[in-house]
């Protein structure tokens, strides 16, 4: 290069620079590039560029970031789970109510076409035979008040888990009657079972919003009148397919187990009354308020105010 030829400004830069004692050239502001010397590189003033946009000045190790991505998706798989699982079980448990509405009134509807032939069969009367269909609304009306504070107490899962016991009880005494005595008996403990109609409006009144309340309690209502409409012709298909009698088999002592147009009513409704007990106690789930009001009545507290139930139109 000649002498007198002017030099690129970039290379004045850098031999003043070298000229100067180290010390004397200042400290880097973060993230600046700075050429101590030599030719000027321009990709690493980009990586300065970069660092000084936005660039961690320490880097996160993989692994760490790894783990915190896997922590995310877990807690987001566990948080759709748990929605899936308390969805599910809503629908359960409805289901499960929607059952024990229909079993009480199906237990009476079933027996309509054969109970009037079998009070005939025992010795009765048309008389006897309106005794006999007073007996399941008298054990109804008494118990359904005693059923009501129970519910308070136990929660509804017990509750409603001990009226299908006893229904099942008033099935199988119903099933195997022979006087008229029993028979009495057996109709009264089914309708004493059959009381929980009001505790499960209050299910669903009490899980429901004031918006979404009058229909789900019109749906549970047509559950009820269902069962008390639909279900003699269920009765008529027993006396169709027992009719006679079907023989199950024999005992020791000779005695005959014979099933018949009589008393097949009062083994199925002992029999779905078990089903109803135990779909209560392994699928239904007693709703939270509830669980604080019983645990507040065994320890002598007041009752915990009722949660606000949150409408569609206030979310």
């Amino acid at each position: 290069m000649l002498a007198g030829q002017a030099r690129d400004p970039r290379e004045r830069a850098a031999t003043v620079s070298e000229q100067r004692p180290l010390l004397q050239r200042g400290r880097p502001k973060s993230g600046e590039y700075v050429n101590y010397g030599g030719a000027h590189d321009p990709s690493a003033s980009a990586r300065a560029e970069e660092t000084k946009a936005g660039s961690p000045d320490v880097e996160t190790p993989a692994s760490e970031v790894h783990k915190s991505t896997g922590a995310i998706h877990t807690s987001q798989r566990e948080e759709a789970n748990d929605k899936w699982t308390c969805k599910f079980q809503g629908y359960a448990s409805a289901a499960v109510i929607c059952a024990v509405v229909l079993l009480g009134d199906s237990a009476r509807g079933v027996m309509f076409p054969t109970l009037w032939p079998l009070v005939e069969s025992l010795g009765g009367d048309r008389s006897t035979n309106g005794f006999m269909v007073g007996a399941f609304s008298l054990g109804r009306a008494i118990s359904s008040p005693f059923i009501g504070r129970a519910s308070v107490r136990m929660g509804f899962q017990r509750t409603l888990s001990l009226c299908s016991l006893i229904i099942c009880l008033g099935g199988l005494l119903y099933g195997t009657a022979t006087s008229i005595s029993s028979l009495l008996v057996a109709q009264i403990l089914i309708g004493v079972g059959s009381g929980s109609l009001g505790v499960t409006r209050a299910y669903v009144a009490e899980l429901s919003s004031p918006s979404t309340r009058t229909v789900l309690l019109a749906y549970l209502t047509a559950v009820q009148y269902c069962g008390f409409t639909c279900t003699p012709f269920i009765g008529a298909l027993l006396t169709q397919i027992f009719g006679d009698g079907v023989l199950l088999g024999r005992d020791r002592a000779g005695h005959e187990w014979v099933v018949d147009k009589f008393n097949a009513p009062g083994f199925l409704t002992a029999i779905w009354a078990m089903v109803n007990a135990v779909l209560l106690l392994v699928v239904f789930a007693e709703p939270a308020h509830s669980v604080l009001r019983i645990e507040a009545y065994r320890s002598g507290n007041p009752p915990p105010p009722k949660a606000k139930p949150v409408s569609k139109g206030e979310k």
